[in-house]
């Protein structure tokens, strides 16, 4: 996800964007909405950068995008 915001952040008027991350990680869309603490240590320590990131939009929307696809 944090690359992700990385390489959106480079997209030309990037900052003028609502951006929505959709992920098929139900957890990742609890976790950044606020719905679930990040216990994991690892990512907690890259929470300050996402949400540094998320100030460069005019707003960021989590969604869980749903799949047949197992991987």
């Amino acid at each position: 996800m944090l690359d992700s915001l990385r390489g959106a952040q480079q997209l030309p008027h990037a900052a003028q964007q609502t951006l929505l991350v959709l992920t098929t990680m139900s957890f990742l869309v609890k976790q950044q909405r606020g719905e679930w603490a990040i216990k994991d240590g690892q990512i907690r320590a890259y929470q300050p950068e996402l949400l540094a990131l998320r100030t460069q939009f005019v707003g960021v929307a989590f969604a869980y995008a749903e799949t047949d696809v197992v991987l």
